[in-house]
């Protein structure tokens, strides 16, 4: 079964991990940090 997310526009596309993938890692870069591929796979699997 496919996921999908709804914009706040309204509009409904398909879940992207990769879209999470670079927010997680955009986050850690914006508080001086950085995040291994160890770590933002640890965060994903709590997300999948």
């Amino acid at each position: 079964m496919e996921l999908f997310i709804i914009k706040r526009d309204g509009k409904k596309e398909p879940f992207s991990i990769e879209k999470i993938r670079n927010a997680i890692s955009k986050a850690f870069l914006s508080v001086g940090s950085f995040a291994t591929q160890d770590v933002i796979s640890n965060i994903l699997c709590r997300v999948n």
